[in-house]
């Protein structure tokens, strides 16, 4: 049997595994009814999750995302942020 480290660096490399590794992440909203529930907030070695997350720090690198879509029609209401991410509020739209 391998460690759960080997077993995730197994299944990154694509050479099989034994168990499917686990990843889940919660919203604010979760990680306090999990800590109700379980008296503590570490969900991730609860669910025995193989790995943890490292984020970089990202800094806005536009002022006017709009600027990166000028031959794009956007429809009504669309915005972009300053990451050059759109948004849009119209039905079926999720960003």
């Amino acid at each position: 049997m391998t460690t759960p480290r080997d077993n995730l660096l197994r299944t990154l490399r694509r050479q099989g595994f034994e168990t499917v590794p686990l990843d889940i992440s919660m919203c604010p909203s979760q990680v306090e009814a999990f800590k109700k529930r379980f008296g503590h907030d570490d969900y991730l070695s609860w669910f025995k999750v193989p790995h943890r997350f490292a984020g970089v720090p990202m800094n806005p690198g536009y002022r006017d995302g709009r600027a990166l879509y000028r031959r794009e029609t956007l429809p009504e209401g669309a915005s972009i942020d300053v990451f050059g991410v759109g948004h849009s509020a119209q039905p079926g739209c999720y960003h």
